[in-house]
């Protein structure tokens, strides 16, 4: 198991600390909240000078740190005026003004309930007394319960008690002055016999990070959020679990657009917010569901690094890196073995069909066989083999392709061309054929008729063909003038394409105009990309080999004992080809993560570091493509996850494509959060030029849930903060 945990930073250095020791000096004539002119020789002044200086200390060492819970362990600051000793979460102050005698400050970060306790820390060298327990939750985008102390001085966080808000520390002091204390010094901090007169003063202040809205958000993408439902598809929802405290918010460092879909509106949200560059998102839905807000360069993502995800144990239950192969048997099936990555079995393989590998699989306690499933009980790690094999495949013989035939192309795709142009929201030049303006895609082939604006009707010198308004506010295809219906955008920039290449080769503008084709796989500034060679594809075994496994068939499962988990760490690329199903799953790559075939339902363990779903350095990449038993025929089948699906790269759900091969769209549903932050977490979102996000999918439910979210991160080393409430309890 991983241990999550910031550095503890002491405060070492001369300039540092006396930087510290100028801020907290000021407050002690400065203070803010009350004035002390009329009683500045009072205990309970000096008290309430403590109180603050012991508040602003905590401030700057959380600014410095913001993990800190006085944990220092240690002499901190030594001056004069000013001594400060932090103890295993417990900090002890002293603080002398104008020559006065020692007034004190307290605070308690630990819970004093032993080293197996609920605060992760040892208890203290010297325990305290003081009732009122501080929270840091400047890392966290939930709530934290407040702890509450009972009467043996022991702290726990209560149901139902009050909360520290998210990205909020919690700080509560106590300042005491007075005859008591007059024993009190740098070597005597905690006088064991309090003689006279002490009062004392409990200040109570919420200290919240800066520049971190939004941070509590169902998705994050550094590049494009881009949602196609297809055009009988349904729409996507943005909800969140708590809707009393929370919004559903999505953010995109660029745009968001939700394609297709009901006509009535595609995007549904209760108190959601949409958050991009421009302030703007490509969708229909109801003004009062949805509100609209700029993203900042500067606002946060989650960062979240692989070594603080939940991995399986390198020296514990491992399995050889390669490629798992179910061939097809009269009992079910049988797992063959092939110490290749993915790519290098393919070439094997389609060029020795027959090669059987090894049948002699040795496997961990933590992973059984039954039929064509996989089980894993524990967690297991995929060990580099002495070939410097690191990938793990899981795949039937025949293969598990990702996409259907129809999609596979090594050329230029008129259908691909015209969904990225749509995708892209492309403006064309406008001097290609003497627009009067500059209109996008959409307005052009949705513009008035020829009769209203004759310049809008385009005509391709040399072939009969145009591209018309029907005076609908629609558009219709014309081939010597005869009226062929082309009912949606992308079948009419197909045939537009098409039609201007006759012959299948790509049209040649006039390079004077700097608008020509650069290449076959891009035009008027849209890259088309063929399928990516990464991808999990059908593989050739010509007609000497007769299996008829498919994706339908083969599973692995996820069923640690109630209440574990189960991870799949590989330190390669992780692809399997058939359903992912259980309860406290997890698979964690420095890879990829593709999962091809029947449908997933996996599910993290909520409140936990366990919560992680799938994390992957490389890209997601998720298909439910489903042969349906007819040659050339698919279908589409759901993912359900539950947990935080997390990438450094990309992340594309593929449960739909629009070819006549292709039967029913799958539907994505996804509770926690998603986030392709396009690069390493250390550094800024997208400084990879990845961290896109892309769903297809007949309907999409994303939900976010905070139980699954206490490993994430959205508070890098130095924040500022802002104090947002304060209290003077006595």
């Amino acid at each position: 198991m991983s241990v999550r945990r910031r550095g503890i930073f002491l405060i070492s250095s001369l300039i540092t600390l006396v930087l510290v020791a100028m801020i907290i000096t000021a407050s002690l004539s400065l203070t803010s909240g009350f004035s002390l002119r009329a009683d500045s020789s009072s205990d309970h002044a000096n008290a309430k000078r403590a109180a603050e200086s012991g508040l602003r200390y905590a401030e700057v060492r959380l600014q410095e740190d913001p993990g800190w819970r006085g944990d220092g362990n240690g002499i901190i600051l030594n001056t004069p005026d000013l001594f400060v000793v932090e103890d295993r979460g417990n900090v002890y102050g002293l603080v002398k003004v104008a020559g006065q005698d020692f007034s004190q400050f307290r605070i308690r970060f630990n819970f004093q309930d032993g080293s197996a306790g609920g605060d992760g820390l040892d208890d203290p060298q010297k325990p305290t007394n003081f009732a009122y327990v501080s929270v840091n939750n400047l890392a966290k985008g939930t709530p934290t319960p407040l702890p509450r102390v009972d009467s043996n001085g022991i702290a726990s966080h209560t149901p139902g008690s009050e909360e520290a808000p998210p990205f909020t520390a919690v700080v509560i002091v106590e300042g005491r002055a007075g005859n008591g204390l007059r024993q009190a010094s740098p070597s005597n901090l905690l006088p064991a016999d309090v003689e006279g007169q002490v009062s004392t003063s409990v200040m109570e202040a919420y200290l919240r990070v800066t520049g971190v809205n939004g941070l509590n958000a169902a998705s994050m993408s550094a590049k494009d959020f881009v949602v196609d439902l297809g055009a009988s598809g349904d729409t996507m929802t943005l909800a969140v679990q708590d809707k009393e405290s929370q919004s559903a918010v999505i953010r995109s460092k660029e745009s968001i657009k939700v394609l297709n879909g009901k006509t009535s509106g595609n995007l549904e949200a209760e108190n959601g917010e949409a958050r991009t560059k421009t302030g703007n998102i490509d969708a229909r839905f109801e003004s009062g569901d949805l509100t609209l807000a700029t993203e900042q360069s500067t606002d946060r993502f989650y960062q979240l690094s692989f070594d603080e995800v939940e991995q399986a144990d390198p020296s514990g239950n491992s399995l050889a890196a390669g490629t798992y192969v179910w061939w097809e048997t009269s009992s079910g099936g049988e797992l063959h073995y092939y110490d290749m990555d993915y790519e290098a079995y393919v070439k094997h393989i389609e060029a020795n069909p027959t090669d059987p590998g090894s049948t002699s699989v040795s496997l961990p306690s933590s992973v059984s066989l039954s039929g064509t499933q996989l089980s894993l009980t524990g967690d297991v790690y995929i060990k580099k083999t002495g070939k410097g094999t690191t990938d793990f495949t899981l795949i039937p013989r025949g293969g598990a392709p990702e996409d259907p035939p129809s999609a596979v192309s090594t050329g230029f795709s008129s259908q691909a061309y015209a969904k990225a142009l749509i995708a892209a929201g492309i403006t064309l030049p406008q001097n290609r054929h003497g627009w009067r303006s500059t209109p996008t895609l959409s307005e052009f082939f949705a513009a008035g008729g020829p009769g209203d604006d004759p310049n809008w009707t385009t005509v391709i010198p040399g072939f009969q063909f145009r591209l018309a308004g029907d005076n609908n506010q629609g558009f219709e295809y014309q081939i010597d003038s005869q009226v062929v219906p082309t009912p949606t955008l992308e079948q009419a920039i197909e045939a537009f394409i098409e039609q201007k290449n006759p012959s299948g080769s790509y049209w040649q503008q006039n390079t004077t105009s700097g608008n020509g084709w650069e290449g076959q796989a891009k035009v008027w500034g849209v890259q088309v990309e063929s399928v990516s060679p990464d991808a999990l594809k059908e593989l050739e075994l010509g007609g000497t080999v007769s299996d008829n496994l498919t994706v339908n068939e083969t599973q692995i499962h996820f069923s640690p004992p109630e209440g574990k988990s189960a991870t799949l760490t590989s330190q390669g690329d992780i692809r399997i080809g058939g359903g992912v199903f259980g309860q406290g799953g997890s698979i964690t790559s420095q890879g990829q993560i593709r999962i091809s075939g029947l449908g997933t339902d996996l599910s993290a363990n909520p409140n936990g570091q366990e919560g992680v779903s799938l994390y992957a350095k490389g890209d997601i990449v998720l298909s439910a493509l489903k042969p349906t038993g007819t040659s050339g025929s698919y279908t589409y089948g759901d993912f359900n996850l539950k947990g935080v699906v997390y990438t450094q790269s990309n992340f594309e759900a593929k449960l739909g494509y629009d070819d006549p091969s292709v039967g029913d769209w799958g539907n994505l549903a996804l509770t926690g959060s998603l986030v392709a932050y396009g690069g390493d977490p250390a550094g800024e979102p997208g400084a990879n030029g990845n961290g896109s996000i892309k769903v297809t999918a007949k309907k999409f439910d994303l939900t976010f849930d905070p139980a699954y979210m206490n490993m994430l991160d959205g508070s890098p080393a130095g924040v500022r903060l802002e104090q947002t409430l304060k209290y003077t309890h006595r």
